[in-house]
């Protein structure tokens, strides 16, 4: 999870924008960088996951063009290689500005991933700002008194500047100068769904397996070891499980749990973490820690909508322990106690040769 803001026009101000970028630090705390374009400034908040080195730095420049990506590209390398792009460092990310000199608009076609992303030309002074067909990563946009366009990974990053903010709409790309540009449509459903027979269902159990196998086995690869959220639940299971079986028996694989004390999560969570091997970690909240934390967690997830803050409050908890926990002990070998040096349970999981 990076973060990424533009002011785009007339008389953009560098420290107003540095300013308000400096809302989303939350979102990348491991680096922060301005960078002028034509009208304006790209600012980005990194958080090391690929490339942690300083050629995975954002925004990324080719020639008269700057570009910034928040997401994951995972047919980077396929990318690359088809269309013969030689990058610096091994940043999923670093090809994007290169890349659109050679397809234009029809970049987030041909990528495989979820991004927001935005490109200025620094020679035309126009701007092309895309995000993935489905949503994933969040953009918002919108414009000042003086026309002024900006964007961003979060809301509370304009709401202070601009007199019009929107939810920048998945499937859709922004071209052109930043006052007058096209929004369109870039990408549209090309399949329709089958009826449902008894004969083709074995073909779809395949078909569903084969879709989660290749969608995990995409989104693993990162420079950081691998850790999965596991509440003993279907869907984390099978992730988790399915993590298992495409990293190997041998290789480290951290889970972890959180819950009120007592909570059924943890006995599940853990016959899954004995059944994959991995390095199991839980954590408890009380009923008050998690009352206390919901305006924060308002404010981060930016909706008030009952069901996302209800899910997303033990989230928001759970990522604060795993953060203090790497503080202390980045994923150092556990004790032969059969603990990790936080006291925390891990004879579920397997002990790191």
């Amino acid at each position: 999870m990076c973060g990424i803001f533009g002011c785009l026009g007339k008389n953009c101000d560098r420290l107003l924008s540095i300013e308000n970028a400096h809302k989303q630090l939350h979102r990348g705390p491991d680096d922060f960088f301005c960078e002028s374009v034509t009208g304006g400034y790209f600012c980005f908040t990194r958080l090391n996951i690929m490339d942690r080195t300083e050629t995975g730095r954002q925004p990324f420049v080719y020639k008269d063009f700057v570009g910034m990506t928040n997401g994951e590209i995972y047919n980077h390398k396929a990318l690359e290689k088809e269309y013969d792009i030689k990058t610096i460092g091994s940043s999923d990310c670093e090809l994007i500005p290169e890349l659109f000199t050679k397809v234009g608009v029809d970049l987030p076609k041909v990528l495989d991933g979820m991004f927001a992303i935005a490109i200025a030309d620094n020679k035309t002074g126009n701007v092309f700002i895309v995000r993935d067909h489905i949503g994933i990563i969040p953009l918002y946009w919108g414009t000042d008194t003086d026309g002024r366009l900006y964007f961003s990974s979060e809301m509370k990053c304009l709401t202070a500047i601009c007199s019009t903010v929107d939810i920048f709409p998945p499937r859709m790309y922004y071209y052109g100068p930043p006052e007058m540009g096209e929004l369109k449509q870039w990408y549209h459903m090309d399949w329709v769904p089958q009826p449902y027979s008894l004969d083709i269902e074995a073909a779809v159990y395949e078909r569903v397996y084969q879709g989660m196998y290749k969608a995990v086995a995409k989104m693993i690869p990162c420079d950081c070891p691998a850790g999965f959220l596991l509440s003993g639940g279907l869907d984390s299971s099978l992730v988790a499980a399915l993590a298992r079986k495409i990293l190997g028996p041998d290789a480290e694989l951290h889970t972890f749990t959180i819950g009120l004390e007592n909570a059924p999560d943890f006995a599940f969570a853990r016959d899954v973490a004995k059944h994959i091997g991995s390095i199991h970690h839980e954590f408890t909240y009380t009923l008050q820690e998690g009352l206390d934390v919901i305006p924060q967690v308002i404010k981060m997830v930016e909706t008030s909508n009952a069901t996302t803050i209800r899910s997303s409050t033990p989230q928001y908890l759970l990522g604060k322990k795993i953060r203090s926990w790497l503080q202390r002990d980045p994923y150092r070998h556990r004790t032969d106690t059969g603990r990790t040096p936080d006291g925390h349970r891990t004879d579920t999981g397997r002990t790191p040769d």
